[in-house]
């Protein structure tokens, strides 16, 4: 419940403007690191394999606060709905202008459908849960409006063989 309601006051705060945001030099290995630390024993558990594959020495220009917000919110996502004995992997590449960050996964069960819903407020792709455990349908609400906050933007897709990616993109100045 202290889950649902602090995400409730977040998206709050992002809709009403009320959120300041401190941009300074975010090294993303190291951060995707710090926040898959809390998943890593519920992912031994499970037998899921994590892979950060970011270069050690990316950068960006972003809040590191809120950036920690949206990458635990995918990791937590990524160790719920992965398979048994499945992968999970960071991977991230500057473009042009930009810094792209992806998080996936093995096990995806959604139809591509689906999978142009996940950051629907309150939406579940598993109806029969939807009174159970702590995922009510805001994490990626929150992650979507975060990252747009940031400056940038959030995509997930589905690959073949079940593959789930959210790709954040985030300008290089924002």
């Amino acid at each position: 419940m202290q889950s649902v309601v602090s995400n409730l006051l977040m998206l709050a705060r992002l809709d009403a403007r009320q959120i300041t945001f401190r941009t300074e030099d975010v090294r993303l290995a190291e951060l995707v690191h710090a926040c898959w630390r809390p998943f890593a024993d519920k992912a031994v558990g499970r037998e899921i394999a994590f892979e950060n594959g970011i270069p050690a020495d990316m950068t960006c220009q972003l809040d590191r606060e809120h950036l920690s917000m949206v990458l635990s919110n995918l990791l937590d996502n990524a160790v719920e709905y992965t398979d048994e004995r499945g992968r999970i992997w960071a991977a991230a590449r500057q473009a042009d202008d930009s810094v792209k960050v992806m998080i996936s996964n093995t096990g995806c069960q959604l139809t591509a459908e689906q999978v142009s819903h996940v950051f629907d407020f309150f939406w579940r792709g598993d109806s029969s849960r939807l009174g159970t455990g702590t995922h009510c349908g805001l994490g990626l609400a929150l992650v979507q409006r975060l990252v747009k906050a940031l400056g940038g933007s959030a995509v997930a897709e589905l690959q073949p063989g079940g593959i789930f990616i959210v790709q954040l993109t985030f300008p290089t100045n924002p």
